[in-house]
């Protein structure tokens, strides 16, 4: 049996399986069912996380989507345009974030939108916003030698209340690199790597894992190193086919970390971010279900943070 029917065939009997109830503390089905698109897939098409402590709380939801290269454009900004894309492939999908923060003093929300090719894990375009009149937009479009950026920024409090299309400061950035140099195939986005642990076999319990990534203004090296197999209570939901099953209990989980190293010049790996989290980063993957049930690391204000998830969606 090649690959891709032994894949099909592992979706299929998971699929039967999400009709059964789980019990506290036992173990989820072995995977979400998930489409069958001909290349690999995560089992899940949305993931919603939530943390909270005495100084505020934060909501995070993803949402996978195929997408088509016509949805990268961005005019009128030609210098994007003309960034030819690191991999010319098909089919292409999306990966939609929003981030809700509420302190003690004020919300946040950021909002942004990942093209990927979902065979790699290749990260073609990103946009992400920060509304408000201290907010920005920024618009990446990766090549093979490079990324180009454009940011925008209201002019001024007026500006800030009118569609970020329409902010009138606007600077234009390339950000050039040498993935070959680099030891990776291609260059990925951080918020990928949740993505691409959840593929079958991406990760494993034995070995580390490398991948580029590109954040802010340079290209960082990622190690997932496996740190083993850690029991965690779990208290989320899951949507398939019209069921919706609860999840509870201690579950079993493989601890991947993450070993930052810096590529381009520039690169500052206390700066690094994952899901607006620095500092020592690891994401727990159920051993099953593949599912990234915790990411955890630091955030200002909140010192050290666990985002566990809450709700997880299949396709």
């Amino acid at each position: 049996m090649n690959p891709l029917t032994r894949h099909r065939c592992y979706l299929a009997a998971a699929a039967l399986l999400l009709i059964l109830p789980c019990q506290a503390g036992e173990e989820p089905p072995p995977a979400l069912a998930a489409a069958d698109t001909g290349h690999p897939v995560a089992g899940w098409s949305r993931l919603r996380y939530a943390a909270g402590g005495m100084v505020g709380s934060v909501s995070t939801q993803l949402e996978l989507a195929d997408a088509a290269h016509r949805d990268m454009q961005v005019p009128p900004y030609t210098a994007l345009a003309n960034t030819t894309f690191q991999v010319a492939t098909s089919p292409v999908m999306r990966l939609g974030i929003h981030v809700h923060t509420t302190t003690l003093f004020a919300d946040s929300i950021t909002e942004g939108t990942i093209w990927f090719d979902p065979g790699s894990g290749a990260v073609l375009q990103r946009d992400r916003l920060r509304p408000g009149w201290k907010g920005s937009r920024k618009i990446y479009r990766f090549g093979g030698a490079g990324a180009s950026r454009i940011r925008l920024e209201p002019r001024d409090k007026a500006e800030a209340e009118q569609p970020s299309a329409d902010w009138s400061k606007i600077k234009k950035s390339y950000f050039p690199y040498d993935v070959a140099a680099s030891g990776c195939k291609v260059v990925s986005d951080p918020i990928l790597l949740l993505y691409l642990v959840s593929l079958p076999d991406y990760v494993n319990d034995s070995r580390s894992v490398q991948i580029c990534t590109f954040f802010d203004d340079a290209l960082y090296r990622v190690w997932l190193e496996p740190q083993g197999i850690e029991r965690l209570e779990a208290d989320y939901t899951v949507k398939s086919a019209g069921t919706l099953r609860k999840v509870s209990g201690r579950q079993e989980t493989l601890k991947l970390l993450l070993r930052v190293e810096p590529v381009t010049a520039g690169a500052d790996t206390s700066n690094f971010e994952l899901l607006e989290l620095r500092g020592t980063l690891a994401i727990h993957l159920d051993t099953r279900s593949r599912l990234p049930v915790r990411i955890s690391g630091e955030r200002a204000g909140f010192g050290r943070l666990s985002i566990g998830l809450v709700e997880a969606e299949s396709q």
